[in-house]
């Protein structure tokens, strides 16, 4: 098992990626930073993104291609719940509730 990232250039550096990596780190997972092609990504056992805002989001889906069995792999929540330890919040029960009231929300 190991987790590919992106080569540092022409992508946002951005401290959830790093975030991500030092986790995968943590929990023995290795990391390898590569340029990824979209053959990389379609023929993935799994893929998420991160983002500042969201810290990490599965992908399931990549040109109208299931990516895996077309769920969530077991990396993600993994990393996730290491995450999720490390900033002491259920990033996951977080982003629930954030759903559940976007529906009260007013424009």
């Amino acid at each position: 098992m190991g987790f590919l990232a992106n080569k540092p250039h022409n992508i946002l550096r951005d401290v959830s990626r790093q975030a991500c990596m030092e986790l995968s780190s943590k929990e023995g997972i290795p990391v390898h930073q590569i340029d990824i092609e979209p053959y990389d990504v379609r023929t993935a056992d799994e893929a998420w993104w991160t983002s500042t805002t969201v810290c990490m989001i599965p992908i399931t889906r990549f040109d109208f291609q299931s990516i895996g069995d077309g769920k969530p792999g077991p990396v993600y929540p993994r990393l996730l719940n290491a995450w999720s330890a490390e900033v002491g919040v259920d990033i996951s029960a977080q982003a629930e509730g954030y759903a559940r009231l976007e529906k009260t929300w007013v424009p």
